[in-house]
């Protein structure tokens, strides 16, 4: 940054080149979307991968240009401990005069240094005015002792009580503090914005277009949000949600998909001041670090298209793998039926690493594991689980709502909620026991055919106690079963809610010839592609 350090007016030669420079992405019909990319931090490290930034400090209302290999850390400062700083303002010996900017600062700070002191600036935005730090001591005798030796030097320094809350910017070449006070309220920290075309590192990640510091209303902490145009992030979208070696028409369908449900959910976290967020919460976005041949092709291809429902755009919903069958949206989150969110067989998944699964577990640990998730959402917990009864499935066999039983209770509860007690990948589930409730056994109904069922399908454990065993006769013989069991198989398939575009389905249609268009179709009957610019 160096001798481009801050100007307050930035010149008209710049914007004009800046105009000319910009991507084509960025026309009107590609709108900008935020990201949310991190909240509830306290430090960021940011620094310029490719090209030139303007580093924009509402604070201040100061600007800069970085250049590529700038570095910036921000912190949020709070200094625990009450401590004295001598500050010094007016600089008249060193035939610099009091300072209005960060400019001017910066120019008494290098002179501070050549002297052989070292110093700190500190802004007071609302005068505005600044100040440099010279010493800080936890003693005021000292403060004033070193006060005496700098009056040789500067004129009028004076021992203020140490800023102990504010903004920290720090450059390799120098600092500045940004005190902050309860009574001005702040919202963005800084912006750094490119200037034409680059990139930003921040944290691990490359990232296309600007990023914004901004403060949390508590003072305590912020959120790094990154601005760019919607095509800009539907490339670090695609790769991070579809490998990019997947075929290009499902590649294809992924990117329209993606982009409808950007364009659907613009401005859901609004109030947290952006978009959305880089998580599955919305969608998985890892910025210009993602980015891949076969999966930017797929979005050049499609530029512009959605999927769109009697004119509205559609709720493009999807997952891994649905295991073979999708399901209805209102059996998975309740709330009404959505016509082209319904169960369609999905026939080309075996390819799928996710296809099937099983998971192991103990007694002891799924009860650890439903009782802590049922206290956590305000309810009882049931003690010892004794049996895990399905009560109902979706139009797949998803897991819809099941009885859980133990020693101390019963509780009816959701598909979803046995998928996050027991961290499983879908609700097509089926629990097989090693004893007890789960132990198979044969009878002979109304009709005289033997069916096979589940003990606890049979019998109501909730009256049984610990310790009791199920005699089991038989024509020629009996059988004592313990009530308790120790261990439960649990076999299903698929990963994820199984709403809407099953993404290895999608490729295992685009491998038997489908188009891009066709598996939309197929996934969200009813539906048509569009071009909306």
């Amino acid at each position: 940054m160096g001798s481009l350090w801050i100007r307050k007016i930035i010149p008209l030669i710049i914007f004009l080149i800046a105009l000319v420079t910009i991507p084509i992405t960025q026309a009107s019909a590609n709108p900008d979307i935020k990201i949310g990319l991190a909240v509830r931090q306290t430090s960021a490290n940011i620094s310029i991968n490719k090209g030139m930034y303007f580093l924009e400090i509402p604070l201040s209302q100061e600007s800069a240009l970085l250049n590529e290999s700038d570095r910036l850390t921000i912190q949020i400062n709070h200094r625990s401990q009450p401590t004295f700083s001598v500050v010094v303002g007016p600089f008249v010996r060193l035939g610099l005069f009091p300072f209005e900017n960060e400019e001017g600062a910066l120019k008494a700070l290098i002179k501070i240094n050549n002297l052989g002191f070292l110093g700190n600036i500190i802004a007071f935005t609302s005068i505005p005015t600044y100040v440099i730090e010279i010493g800080r001591f936890q003693d005021i005798l000292e403060a004033e002792i070193f006060r005496l030796q700098l009056e040789a030097h500067f004129s009028g320094p004076v021992i203020l009580p140490t800023l102990r809350n504010g903004v920290l910017i720090r450059h390799p070449e120098f600092e500045i503090f940004y005190p902050t006070f309860d009574s001005v309220p702040l919202s963005k920290i800084i912006n750094i914005r490119p200037f034409g075309s680059g990139l930003l590192n921040y944290g691990t990640r490359t990232y296309r277009g600007s990023l914004g510091i901004f403060w949390s209303p508590s003072q305590e902490d912020f959120q790094v949000i990154n601005e760019l145009p919607i095509e800009d992030y539907l490339l670090g979208v695609v790769p991070s949600e579809m490998p990019d070696s997947f075929n290009i028409e499902a590649l294809k369908a992924q990117a329209i998909a993606a982009r409808t449900y950007a364009l659907r959910n613009f401005g859901r976290f609004r109030r947290k001041g952006f978009d959305l967020c880089d998580t599955s919460i919305s969608q998985v976005y890892r910025g210009f670090t993602a980015e891949r041949p076969n999966s930017t092709q797929a979005l050049i291809d499609t530029y512009g298209m959605v999927l769109h429902h009697n004119g509205d755009l559609a709720h493009t919903f999807y997952h891994s793998t649905s295991g073979g069958r999708t399901e209805n949206v209102e059996n998975v989150w309740g709330g009404l039926p959505i016509p082209y969110l319904v169960a369609v067989d999905s026939p080309f998944e075996t390819a799928s690493p996710h296809f099937t699964w099983v998971r192991n577990l103990t007694l002891p640990q799924i009860t650890d594991m439903i009782n802590r998730l049922l206290v956590s959402r305000g309810l009882s917990s049931v003690g010892n689980i004794r049996d895990i009864q399905v009560l109902r499935r979706g139009q797949s066999p998803r897991i819809l709502t099941a009885r859980i039983i133990g020693d101390r209770g019963n509780a009816d509860v959701s598909g979803g909620f046995i998928r996050s007690a027991l961290s499983l990948r879908e609700t097509w589930a089926f629990f097989e026991f090693d004893g007890g409730p789960g132990r198979k056994v044969f009878t002979i109904n109304a009709s005289n055919n033997v069916v096979e069922s589940r003990l606890g399908d049979l019998l109501d454990f909730s009256s049984i106690g610990n310790n009791q065993s199920i005699v089991i006769k038989g024509r020629e013989s009996q059988e004592n079963i313990p009530v308790r069991w120790q261990n439960v198989t649990v076999s299903g398939r698929g990963w994820g809610h199984g709403v809407g575009m099953s993404q290895w389905g999608a490729q295992g249609l685009a491998q038997n010839g489908w188009n891009f268009e066709r598996i939309l179709q197929h996934f969200y009957p009813g539906t048509i592609v569009t071009k909306i610019y």
